[in-house]
């Protein structure tokens, strides 16, 4: 009996312990990531947060939906194409419209060097055997690094789309390679 009373005194007496107070200092501060340090082909990504993550596909390596009922769609593509006007000339061809020039295309900076970037709507044709669908609205972006060429392409309802280009351009201008390195190895190999 003695010794379940020495017991349990033993344990209230650690109960009522507290640890002792610590400092903690914060060096730095960062963003959650849903992916930390694990980029698809290194290729890092910041979405809107109205943009709803799904699973990459074989040549969809950031893949998202948006809207309520998921009808517009965001993605990126990175290809050994080199040729800028081959993407863009292909969308338009997707919405009937006439083959472009490059001097045609609108230019903006992406991935640190000339993207040429694309606004369409109309009836859009997607190929693959998909159907057609009227009243579409797509912006593409097409960056050509060395040994790789990196689309972006927003496609969805005109009506959804509207009023987001600046979201769609902010996107693409964010889109970094984590390791830069890994640009020069690619054009050195």
């Amino acid at each position: 009996m003695r010794r379940f009373a020495v017991i349990c005194l033993s344990l209230a007496l650690l109960a009522g312990c507290e640890p002792e107070d610590r400092e903690v200092t914060v060096t730095e501060r960062r963003a959650l990531t849903l992916w930390d340090r694990s980029y698809p082909l290194d290729l890092r990504d910041r979405a809107p947060l109205s943009w709803r993550r799904i699973p990459a596909t074989m040549m969809r390596i950031h893949n998202f939906r948006f809207g309520e009922d998921g009808a517009g769609e965001v993605y990126v593509s990175v290809t050994s194409e080199t040729d800028p006007l081959s993407n863009v000339n292909r969308w338009r061809r997707q919405f009937g419209k006439e083959p472009v020039t490059i001097d045609e295309v609108a230019t903006e900076e992406v991935l640190g060097t000339t993207a040429w970037v694309v606004e369409l709507t109309g009836d859009y044709t997607p190929g693959m055997g998909r159907a057609p669908r009227e009243g579409m609205a797509m912006r593409g972006a097409v960056a050509v690094l060395p040994g790789r060429t990196v689309t972006v392409k927003m496609v969805g309802p005109a009506e959804l789309t509207a009023g987001r280009g600046e979201e769609f351009l902010d996107y693409c201008k964010n889109l970094e390679f984590h390791d830069v390195a890994s640009l020069s190895r690619t054009e050195s190999s």
